[in-house]
Order: C-alpha cells, then structure tokens, then sequence
C-alpha cells in the first residue's frame, strides 16, 4: 500500500490485515484525526486532539475503544518501550505506565519547546529538542547528556548502537555516549 498512510490528521486510522503483503486488505477505520500512534501488548494507543486512547484490536479487525485519557492539544510523538509509553505532548514529556487496568501518568519534564523525536538505546532513551538531542534517564527522566545539533530534527531512528537524525536537508549519524555518573571521594 504504497500510496495509503495507515494514519493521517484528516482520514483518521487505517488498520490491514498484511498476511498477504502483496495483497493488505484493509480491516478497519478509527475514526479520530490521530497526531501519533503506538503499538504495545496492551493495545493500539492512538493520539489525537482531546488526548490518549487505547484500543483492542481483534484479528477479524473489530477495534473497542479501552480507554481514554485526556490531555487537550495535540501530542507529537508516541514510542512504547516493553510495558512503558512515552508521549511528547506539547512542552512535555509524560511517561505513562501501561497495563490491562489502563494507563497511569507516572512523570514528566516540562521542556522550553517541544521533543519532536523519540528513541529508544538500551537503558537511555533519546529525544530531540529544537536543535539538539537529549539523553535521558527512562526511569527519572533526568538529562544525562545533551548533543547540540546544526540542523532541527524531525526524525530519530535507532539501529546498532547509533541514532540517525533526519532534518529537512541533513542526515547525521551519532554514536552517544554512555550515561556518567559523578561522584565525589571522600577525603
């Protein structure tokens, strides 16, 4: 489906059954103006206007609306990492603790503007912020280190050890440094 977004601000969201690449045959629509999506065990969570939902999806393609958490104003990004979903809502970065019972706001970091990007690299996630990318605590959300970039980031992505960052015209590969923990010797 080479012309058809799975989601988009205007036609809502798409769902397809893939099992025949060659041949998707498209299973349902949510009806929302979604601005992210996600995807974890827990469900489809879908981003849109007036906040978070999250969905059930059955293999016939019968989609029941779980839950619903409001928040007003678009949020830009959505990445799931195991049972933990980070969204980038306005100046904010929420992390919600995700279960059957539903999703519960655990932290969040208020930014001078907003991430526009979000990754995952082993224990540290990464996002990017105006001209530069954050290194993050996952658990604190505490900044352990900052990468100042030329270009605004409008794309993260995480393969072997180094984050790829696309801009409008630039493409730059980053290796980031580990997490450094200080600590002063007594005496």
């Amino acid at each position: 489906v080479q012309s058809t977004k799975i989601y988009d601000r205007t036609g809502g969201v798409l769902l397809y059954e893939i099992s025949h690449p060659q041949q998707p045959r498209q299973l349902a629509r949510i009806n929302l103006k979604a601005s992210a999506i996600a995807l974890s065990s827990s469900g489809l969570i879908v981003a849109s206007s007036d906040g978070l939902r999250r969905f059930a999806v059955n293999g016939n393609g019968t989609v029941t609306e779980l839950e619903h958490y409001a928040l007003s104003g678009d949020t830009q990004q959505l990445l799931v990492a195991g049972d933990t979903l980070y969204a980038s809502h306005g100046n904010r970065l929420m992390v919600f603790g995700l279960n059957r019972a539903g999703m519960a706001l655990q932290s969040q970091l208020e930014l001078s503007a907003p991430i526009t990007a979000i990754a995952q690299e082993e224990q540290q996630l990464l996002g990017s912020h105006e001209y530069q990318v954050l290194q993050l605590d996952p658990t604190t959300l505490k900044i352990t280190g900052d990468y100042p970039m030329l270009n605004r980031i409008k794309q993260m992505q995480h393969h072997a050890d180094v984050l790829y960052l696309s801009g409008a015209t630039t493409i730059t590969a980053l290796r980031p440094l580990p997490a450094i923990t200080l600590t002063h010797a007594a005496g």
